[in-house]
């Protein structure tokens, strides 16, 4: 099941070695500065995580309607190379709402968040300053949707987007 989810990711070539991009002291200190525990298939995915971005990589944020497509996936490391969620958790110009912890950017203002909240656990959002729409849930002029159950729901379902005609 899990090789599904990493369908299109560079997995770590030698799988019994750690992943550069994820390190244990970074994932406690997240955990531990978040007071909660992070998804297990995400974590998993994580630990295997290359640092390349998914191909494909694109996902629906209003089905059929339009999408986006994953830039990075913030890394569990201290990196030079990659954005840290430790970053992205101290960084002031991204209004998050309540319990959302952004997971990646699309590399035109819109982030891919993760649920830490106990009633929607692991649901995977998005958000972007773009939608003014009157429909969209609206939280300090970011606009949010629910894009996925889960993790493994959000990575294997990425897709190619149609083209526009």
């Amino acid at each position: 099941m899990f090789a599904l989810a990493l369908a299109g990711c560079s997995k770590n070539k030698n799988p019994t070695s750690k992943s550069p991009m994820f390190d244990e002291s970074v994932y406690q200190e997240l955990k531990s500065g978040l007071g909660v525990e992070l998804p297990e298939d995400y974590v998993k995915f994580m630990r295997s995580y290359s640092g390349d971005t998914p191909e494909p990589n694109s996902f629906w944020v209003v089905r059929d309607d339009w999408g986006s497509g994953i830039d990075s996936l913030y890394v569990m490391a201290r990196s030079e190379d990659q954005q840290s969620m430790l970053i992205a958790l101290d960084w002031d110009g991204l209004p998050l709402k309540p319990g959302l912890i952004p997971i990646g950017g699309d590399g035109c203002f819109g982030y891919i968040l993760m649920s830490v909240r106990p009633e929607d656990h692991g649901t995977i959002h998005f958000c972007c300053t773009w939608s003014e729409d009157g429909k969209t849930d609206m939280y300090e002029s970011q606009g949010f949707w629910k894009i996925a159950d889960s993790f493994t729901d959000f990575i294997t379902n990425l897709g190619e987007m149609p083209e526009d005609e």
